[in-house]
């Protein structure tokens, strides 16, 4: 069982650049592994702070972690909660008084995973042996004088025998909130099943490339 809500706030600079701040909280297999990590250099707290970067940077490129702490370390009956604050190095693109982010953070790469033979060449059966049960909230705070262009917000709502997956865009003056969940549980997809699985894989690693643009007023 990999089950994590996630809320991260990132304040974007004009150049790129940004500071994040987020909260991680992990159940089942994803805290198990995390607490045994934690426990395992708890006297060590430069080297989980490396780990923990190298971690982040899978994900962003270069960053530098300024803040790691949890809660819950010791209890194994309640939730492991992580707090850590990072700068990014390039987090958006900036062009011509335009700024895109790539909305693919913690990609899922359904695809990749589960999926990543055509139909006609596939087999045998799929097995998801572990689910995934995530939720996370991004909120983006744009740099002064830049406001977002709502053309490409789009909300998403997949929901197929295999998984649901949504995706909801709030904005809110220069903030703008993603909230994003995804449920797939644990089964056996048959071959004759694959074509349409793939599909739902296939939609999900879409709606998760969508380019968020905001663009700099000039008046």
């Amino acid at each position: 069982t990999m089950r994590a809500n996630i809320d991260i706030e990132y304040q974007i600079a004009e150049d790129g650049s940004a500071s994040a701040k987020s909260t991680e909280i992990m159940r089942g297999t994803r805290a198990l592994i995390m607490r045994n990590f934690l426990t395992t250099l708890k006297n060590d707290d430069q080297k989980a702070q490396q780990v923990i970067q190298n971690s982040l940077a899978n994900s962003y490129g270069r960053i530098e972690l300024k803040r790691l702490e949890n809660e819950n370390l010791e209890d194994k009956n309640s939730p492991l909660t992580m707090y850590y604050d990072f700068d990014i190095a390039s987090f958006a693109a900036p062009s011509d008084g335009q700024i895109e982010i790539l909305s693919r953070i913690f990609a899922y790469n359904l695809v990749k995973q589960y999926a990543p033979l055509p139909p006609e060449e596939r087999k045998f059966d799929v097995l998801i042996d572990s689910d995934i049960v995530s939720e996370r909230t991004l909120t983006f705070h744009a740099p002064a004088g830049y406001t977002w262009q709502t053309d490409t917000l789009q909300d998403v709502s997949i929901d197929t025998p295999f998984g649901k997956f949504s995706r909801k865009m709030t904005l809110q003056g220069s903030d703008l909130q993603l909230s994003e969940s995804i449920t797939i549980l644990p089964q056996r997809v048959k071959s004759s099943q694959y074509a349409d699985f793939r599909a739902f894989c296939l939609a999900v690693d879409e709606a998760q490339r969508t380019v968020l643009v905001m663009k700099k007023s000039f008046f």
